[in-house]
């Protein structure tokens, strides 16, 4: 099983940069195999949170509370992503967000302390390190740029051609937050677009 685990931790690696197999697996024997389940919370807002985590299988989201207690998903994670690095989910090393599973899940941890002592040591993996927060900004400037110019409709054509099929695995409360736009009106387009001539 650990030779299926670290197939898929070199691949979701390479998906970011071309980081050696002998470097993945030197930091894939220093890490921890962990397994969520749905629903499970894997790291709380404001509380402290010193790992990097890289998805192997399941689905996990970022969200936070709004004022009215409602999940306001930020982010979607798929099988093998990285999830956002420690830098830009923590301030002062707690959780800015929640990160919590929305499908069972295998994952990859290991202490950000110890990471980035590697990407020292090793150029492909600071390369990868870069290239991962440089994913990480690009996404969220296109999502804030999709949710001031785009039209609701539009949101969600889009969701569905970056997220194949994910409307039947998630639930819908969680996409229609992740879309900026209230649960009733998320089903209101459902049915608008599943409707003849849409």
């Amino acid at each position: 099983m650990d030779d299926i685990f670290l197939q898929q931790f070199i691949s979701t690696l390479q998906k970011y940069y071309p980081v050696a197999d002998n470097t993945a697996r030197f930091v894939f024997e220093k890490s921890s195999i962990k397994t969520f389940l749905r629903n499970d919370i894997v790291a709380k807002a404001g509380k402290t949170d010193s790992l990097e985590y890289f998805l192997l299988s399941g689905i996990f989201h970022a969200y936070s509370v709004s004022p009215d207690n409602e999940q306001v998903t930020t982010r979607i994670f798929l099988p093998q992503t990285v999830i956002t690095p420690h830098i830009v989910r923590t301030f002062e090393g707690r959780s800015i967000q929640f990160l919590a599973c929305l499908q069972d899940a295998v994952a990859v941890v290991i202490s950000m302390s110890e990471f980035n002592a590697y990407m020292q040591q090793y150029s492909d993996l600071h390369a990868f390190g870069y290239k991962v927060v440089e994913s990480e900004l690009r996404q969220k400037a296109q999502r804030e740029v999709s949710l001031l110019t785009l039209t609701a409709k539009e949101r969600l054509l889009l969701f569905r051609k970056e997220y194949p099929n994910l409307e039947n695995i998630i639930p819908h409360t969680t996409i229609s937050g992740f879309l900026g736009i209230t649960p009733v009106s998320f089903s209101r387009l459902r049915n608008e677009l599943a409707s003849p001539g849409a």
